[in-house]
């Protein structure tokens, strides 16, 4: 059975050699092209080309007719696509030029020598000429498309139906990019084609939003450029919220500039942006932004997006009542991770009288609406030209209870004692316990 059909296929394509530039026989030749594999496609495609060719010389009675019949098997090829729309084909439809024509017939003809298939190839083809009219585009933009597409029929043709799958998401399902596990979805019908060595489409400022693994992130009032044959998006400006992980839109945001995105992945990274949140900085800060889509996330345990701050010198003054912090930062989700960053570690300060008492830094602190904690800091409090010191405390630091917890460890820099210079000793108390607003400490 199935060599037959492929045998029919063959012949009705053999049928049609080389297309004419005359239009009535170019739309029978349409016909001839998918009338044995599939013959409602066949009449569907030659009803909706009469309607977008010249039909002046037709009275109007005649050309509503036209209309109809064409309006009918767009619905046809439209349900069959699974898309809904409530386009219809009227007198004020745009209608190809007779140059467009020619270039179209010109365009049939070499993918006929480079014996290319009705399906898919002819299919997706006429799919996307027909979207053309349906959403509007210009001239212009019909030039560069065809510009981009006779490049890749003469010079690297096996992306071609890679080109042209990519161009009927766009035009038919409201994507920028769709595979079975990813599909990137633009706002905005605002698009055009153009060509700078690689063909693409550039959209005008829109949201664009990915879909994936049950989960959506945004890039609001963003615009860029899809560039076809390589599934990369070259985006330029943007705002990413950190809604997916419970914070007000408000509160908590990224300024893009520049970005790229694969788009056969729901993750992407983005340097030199902007990022804002009014609880923690009065200013913005730089750095990189990375967004990931993952399954099952709810929005108390979203580890994205991600904001890492390049400066290690950013300055929280009271994260808590009499407690400083400087550093750098990672947000992941909703949490505020104190990090060192470019060889500047973190550092938390904690203050009595207004004078810096107790230090600690680490490589790291972890903070929460509970607590700040780190598993190795260094720490250092300030008795007037003295102090005490030890190299490497677990620490623990409650916001409600305001009681700092230090812990010495069994092994490595953690086994070592405090280094008392105040008192002249020692100390290898196993841990020490101080509320930060009171003058005593426990060990």
């Amino acid at each position: 059975i199935s060599f037959l059909l492929v045998s029919m296929l063959v012949q009705s394509q053999a049928k049609v050699k080389q297309f004419s530039p005359n239009p009535n026989e170019f739309l029978d030749e349409i016909f001839e092209l998918f009338v044995e594999s599939d013959p409602v496609l066949a009449e569907g495609f030659r009803a909706e080309f009469k309607a977008v060719f010249p039909l002046d010389s037709l009275e109007l009675k005649k050309r509503l007719k036209v209309y109809k019949k064409a309006t009918k098997a767009q619905k046809i090829r439209y349900k069959k696509l699974k898309i809904k729309s409530d386009f219809s084909y009227q007198d004020t439809t745009a209608k190809f030029s007779p140059y467009q024509i020619d270039a179209i017939v010109k365009t049939c003809n070499q993918m006929m020598v480079n014996r290319l298939k009705a399906i898919p190839h002819f299919a997706g083809y006429f799919n996307s000429l027909l979207s053309f009219i349906n959403t509007n585009q210009s001239e212009e933009s019909f030039e560069a498309w065809n510009i981009a597409l006779n490049k890749l029929l003469s010079e690297n043709k096996r992306y071609f139906n890679t080109f042209i799958t990519n161009c009927n998401n766009i035009f038919l399902y409201r994507s920028v990019y769709v595979s079975p596990n990813v599909r990137w979805i633009r706002t905005s019908d605002q698009f055009m084609f153009g060509y700078d060595s690689l063909p693409k489409v550039v959209f005008s400022k829109m949201d664009l939003y990915c879909v994936a693994k049950g989960d959506t992130t945004f890039i609001y009032n963003t615009e860029g450029s899809y560039y076809l044959t390589k599934g990369v998006w070259q985006g330029k400006g943007g705002k990413v919220l950190w809604t997916r992980a419970g914070i007000d839109p408000s509160v908590s945001y990224a300024l893009l500039k520049e970005y790229r995105i694969d788009m056969k992945s729901s993750f992407y990274e983005a340097d030199s942006v902007m990022y804002t949140n009014k609880k923690y900085f009065p200013q913005e800060i730089q750095g990189k932004l990375k967004e990931k889509l993952l399954a099952k996330t709810r929005k108390s345990s979203a580890s994205f997006p991600q904001f890492y701050s390049y400066s290690g010198r950013v300055r929280i003054s009271e994260i808590e009542k009499n407690v400083d912090y400087e550093g750098g930062f990672l947000i992941k989700g909703a949490r505020l991770i104190g990090k060192e960053a470019n060889g500047v570690r973190a550092k938390l300060i904690f203050k009595r009288n207004g004078k810096p008492f107790l230090k600690a830094d680490a490589s790291s602190f972890t903070m929460s609406e509970e607590k700040i904690s780190t598993n190795s800091a260094k720490v250092v409090m300030l008795l007037e030209e003295d102090s005490i010191f030890h190299p490497s405390l677990k620490m623990k630091f409650l916001l409600e209870k305001r009681e700092l917890t230090l812990y010495r460890q069994e092994k490595g820099l953690g086994a070592a004692p405090y280094s008392n210079s105040y008192h002249k000793m020692d100390m290898y108390i196993e841990w020490l316990k101080w509320e930060i607003d009171k003058p005593i400490m426990e060990f």
